[in-house]
């Protein structure tokens, strides 16, 4: 009862009634700086919290600034942007002159190869709106796979990543 009376006490007008936390007292990872949402996820570095309808409208934008090559992998990635609730859910497409130290480890499953290697900016943790850029930690270590016949990606394959 005393949950339903909070909530009740924090709506103020209709459009509150639409969010799931309507004021940032109630709002586990407080509100977006831009649109005044509710955010995602927990603010990183007790900075920015993950905003998922402001930073998805900034993956739609950058869309056009990256491929793969491969259209399937293109949608894999560009879903996990545009759906991502929090930074750990992004995969981003990395250009192979943003990694350095890049070392054989193993022939792996699917008929590929793996490398390790560092990843100079490393992955997102999340948009600074007093910069307008992404925050990243970096440098990441990554693990590379490369598929022999990539062209003959399996839905195995695709069945796999989506699952990790």
């Amino acid at each position: 009862m005393s949950d339903h009376k909070q909530r009740c006490n924090c709506v103020k007008s209709k459009k509150d009634l639409n969010h799931p936390y309507p004021s940032l007292s109630t709002s586990p990872f407080g509100v977006c700086s831009d649109c005044n949402s509710p955010n995602t996820d927990k603010p990183q570095y007790n900075k920015y919290g993950w905003c998922h309808s402001c930073n998805s409208t900034r993956f739609e934008k950058e869309l056009s600034s990256w491929t793969s090559n491969n259209p399937e992998i293109d949608n894999l990635i560009k879903g996990s942007q545009l759906n991502a609730m929090k930074s750990r859910q992004v995969l981003e497409w990395i250009p192979y002159e943003k990694l350095y130290n890049v070392q054989f480890v193993a022939k792996g499953g699917f008929d590929c190869i793996v490398y390790s290697a560092t990843w100079v900016e490393g992955n997102i943790l999340f948009w600074d709106s007093k910069k307008q850029n992404w925050v990243r930690r970096a440098p990441v270590p990554v693990a590379l796979k490369r598929f022999e016949n990539s062209h003959n990606i399996t839905a195995d394959f695709f069945e796999e990543v989506n699952l990790s």
